[in-house]
């Protein structure tokens, strides 16, 4: 979104070691991550169309590893935004700063067909970089997630019941 400069780059293993401690996150964090640097508004951030990805009543979840780069001192509020159909939806949002990777979480439902959506991430103040890892926008199985807690309670339950029959 806007003017700024993406570029893409690596980060040192021992950066990366907190992250990768989330058996989550070891699934999506492969070490490059997206650089914004020339930044001369919030808005500014790497941003994709994702318009004809998305189904209406389908609640979708947000998660992004991000951290604030050179450029300022301090924690800064970046977020995971939605422009659909010229309104901004926030997808979530979290403090950041320079010295370490934050996890990003979200979540967001359509109710109505929009025309045009885009997915960015925007944050600090204009002069501070920003770094995004590990992007993801994916949809919410609920079904799925009901059988996996039905199958996580059917085990808990079930030692106990075992017991009171003997």
């Amino acid at each position: 979104m806007g003017s700024c400069r993406l570029s893409i780059h690596t980060e040192s293993p021992h950066m990366l070691s907190a992250i990768l401690k989330d058996p989550s996150a070891k699934q999506h964090i492969r070490g490059s991550y997206i650089l914004a640097t020339n930044r001369t508004d919030v808005w500014m951030g790497p941003s994709q169309l994702i318009t004809d990805k998305l189904r209406l009543h389908t609640t979708y979840r947000v998660s992004a590893w991000v951290r604030a780069g050179s450029g300022g001192h301090g924690r800064y509020h970046v977020n995971v935004c939605l422009a659909v159909d010229h309104q901004w939806v926030n997808g979530g949002q979290v403090e950041a700063d320079g010295d370490q990777w934050y996890e990003l979480k979200g979540a967001f439902k359509l109710e109505k067909k929009p025309s045009k959506v885009t997915a960015y991430v925007q944050g600090p103040p204009p002069g501070v970089d920003l770094r995004v890892m590990g992007f993801q926008i994916y949809a919410v199985d609920r079904k799925a997630r009901f059988e996996y807690l039905k199958e996580k309670t059917d085990k808990v339950n079930f030692p106990y019941f075992f017991c009171m029959l003997r």
